[in-house]
């Protein structure tokens, strides 16, 4: 299915002789370091893909597709396209096959059924399920033949399961009518699965052995006054001692939370300024995936992401707003990021900054080394309609070769001189590899004054071989007179391991 860009206007779309003009001020104020020509995209050739993810693009409904990835964001296959939407994908134990959803018409759960493909090409992708009603969010039981999933083909969502190619199918449990029973998952050690039961405007995780007896209501009950409210989508650690969950709170708004085994006792691991999804541990343990989605903070949509198990240093693997993600499965093949040995900004001698439309009216590169006040100010031109102004800091990171790098810190303040509804700040990332710019914060209407822009990354796609990357800081304003854009600082840190990894890994 088509990629697509979403904002064509940086760069070379604006290089009218006025602007070149401009590239020369900036350069003349800015004193940048000798541009490189080098840019070779970090494609990750090579490297087995550790993450399998449902992702669906901003523009377009139609374009949807599972990724295959490292965790740091390398490689460029996908299975097959299909028409439809892929959710909720799940990498069997022999890590070749992947059971996942797929909704003929994206958005219509009632259009899902599920389905069997091989990472490989071994065998043909498998239509497994093809009832009237959803069919949804598989998982495989511990030797891989059963795939236990939940279906509301009986009027209710109830669990079920079938064989891997789908045949026998049957209940799992019953339930009394007016219940719902979904999202299970099924752990590798224990044999015991959990899965959520909604009753009386309430939602509990409820625990079962894998052949469906000793069914066990477990932890707190809470509020489910809609369906897609309260206790969510929950999943086994590794050992099976340990639950996380996602408590959703109101639509947009959620917290990751997990439940010891043994104690009852309740965490939370991550409140963002937003919702947190699909969360899924990492084979080793000690660290999660899931997608996380902050609008308060400029990330809109959900974007995988990678935290400790305990829930801290919440990281972007892919950090553009351009694809949402709908699930996501770890490889056996993952193994955990490197330790961090030392975290380094990257001098101003080192960032080369780039007019990347309007004209520069007061202030050089020097401004943008400290939050002080003192600002490095663009004035805007016309595109299109709208006023645009804003600069690409090309940054060449520290080390010798990209393996060394764990993730990259980037905080930008800048404030526009009017804004309204249409009015946006927006902090992007080039990505060299679909040779596009990636909107990784946004603040749509963000006032006068100065606003913050961070995220931590750790993606390698956005980094060339030559241990480059490419920050933009753009002001987009609607239709009316000219406008500025104020940039305080623009400060980019990386976190470096203390032995590099091979294949820019």
């Amino acid at each position: 299915m088509p990629h697509s860009t979403l904002r064509p206007f940086h760069g070379r779309a604006l290089r009218s002789p006025i602007a070149v003009a401009c590239v020369a001020l900036l350069a003349a104020a800015c004193s940048p370091v000798a541009s490189s020509t080098d840019s070779t995209p970090n494609t990750g050739i090579g490297q087995e893909p550790q993450l399998a993810f449902c992702r669906q693009s901003l523009s377009s409904s139609s374009t949807s597709e599972i990724a295959l990835r490292t965790a740091q964001n390398l490689g460029t296959t996908r299975m097959p396209d299909r028409s439809g939407r892929e959710l909720h994908v799940r990498v069997h134990p022999d890590g070749d096959r992947i059971a996942f959803t797929r909704q003929s018409t994206a958005g219509n759960a009632s259009t899902g059924d599920l389905y069997v493909a091989w990472r490989s090409g071994a065998a043909p992708e498998t239509r497994i399920t093809a009832e009237a009603g959803f069919d949804e969010t598989p998982c495989w039981s511990p030797d891989g033949n059963v795939v236990l999933f939940a279906t509301a083909r009986a009027g209710d969502s109830r669990l079920w399961t079938c064989g891997n190619g789908g045949q026998n199918p049957q209940p799992f449990l019953a339930a009394d009518p007016g219940v719902e029973d979904r999202e299970p998952d099924w752990s590798r050690t224990t044999d015991r699965v959990v899965f959520v039961r909604r009753q009386n405007g309430q939602s509990r995780l409820h625990l079962a052995f894998g052949d469906g007896t000793g069914l066990l209501p477990f932890g707190t009950a809470r509020p489910s006054p809609a369906a897609g409210l309260g206790v969510r989508e929950p999943c086994f650690s590794p050992d099976g001692n340990t639950i996380a969950f996602v408590d959703m709170l109101a639509t947009g708004a959620s917290r990751l939370l997990s439940v010891d085994l043994q104690t009852g006792a309740e965490s939370l691991l991550l409140a963002p300024s937003g919702e947190v999804r699909m969360p899924r541990y990492a084979p080793y343990g000690n660290q999660m995936l899931c997608a996380i989605a902050e609008p308060l903070l400029g990330k809109q949509t959900l974007r995988l992401s990678m935290l400790d198990a305990g829930g801290a240093n919440p990281q972007l693997i892919e950090p553009g707003e351009q694809w949402e993600c709908y699930g996501v499965d770890a490889f056996p093949t993952l193994v955990g990021l490197p330790p961090v040995a030392a975290t380094t900004t990257v001098p101003l001698s080192s960032i080369e900054v780039q007019l990347s439309a309007g004209n520069v009216t007061q202030g050089g590169k020097n401004q943008l080394e400290s939050e002080d006040g003192q600002f490095l100010i663009l004035g805007t031109a016309t595109f299109n309609g709208r006023e645009i102004a804003g600069i690409n800091c090309k940054c060449t990171l520290p080390g010798a070769t990209p393996g060394e790098i764990v993730a990259m810190r980037v905080r930008v303040v800048a404030k526009l001189s009017r804004s309204d509804a249409d009015s946006t700040l927006r902090t992007s990332l080039y990505n060299p590899v679909a040779e596009r710019f990636d909107t990784i914060a946004e603040l749509p209407g963000p006032g006068t004054n100065a606003r913050t822009l961070t995220y931590v990354t750790q993606s390698l796609a956005h980094v060339t071989m030559e241990r480059q990357a490419r920050v933009t800081v753009i002001g987009d304003f609607s239709a009316g007179a000219r406008a500025e854009v104020f940039v305080d600082q623009v400060r980019v840190e990386v976190m470096r391991a203390a032995v590099a990894r091979s294949g820019g890994m």
